[in-house]
């Protein structure tokens, strides 16, 4: 099983604009940090632009194991940016065998998509229902 993680940092303009660019860039520096410090050394990160970053993890024991890494890696994010908080919003989608990279990022995009709505700072898994009775395809835990 393999899962991509999407992180977007909430409110980023914000910081630039009270604190300066400068500050921005140390921001982003220090959310790089935290996911090298959070994730395997076998999971990509990357950064896809402005402040969004994404993780690829493959062979994940469980999507419990991906939602604790999550949530590590908030708390390093934190812990390295003590002069102003910082918060992000994350959104997780599980590779199934009959799905594509395509979808998957897409899955991922729609949950974080849902956290940001959702009053940001949150942890989204995109979850597909086989229940057609709800009348949406997809549920977020």
């Amino acid at each position: 099983m393999d899962s991509l993680i999407i992180i977007d940092c909430d409110n980023f303009k914000d910081i630039n604009d009270n604190y300066g660019h400068l500050k921005g860039d140390l921001a982003l520096e220090n959310i790089s940090k935290g996911l090298r410090l959070t994730f395997r050394q076998t999971d990509i990160v990357g950064r896809i632009g402005g402040d969004e970053f994404c993780v690829y993890m493959h062979d994940i024991p469980s999507v419990d194991f991906v939602y604790s890494k999550c949530r590590q890696l908030v708390h390093n994010i934190q812990e390295l940016n003590k002069e102003f908080q910082i918060n992000v919003s994350i959104g997780i989608a599980i590779l199934k065998k009959q799905s594509t990279y395509e979808n998957l990022f897409k899955q991922a995009d729609d949950a974080l998509y849902r956290a940001k709505t959702n009053g940001r700072s949150q942890i989204i898994i995109y979850r597909e229902k086989t229940a057609k009775s709800r009348g949406s395809s997809i549920s977020y835990v």
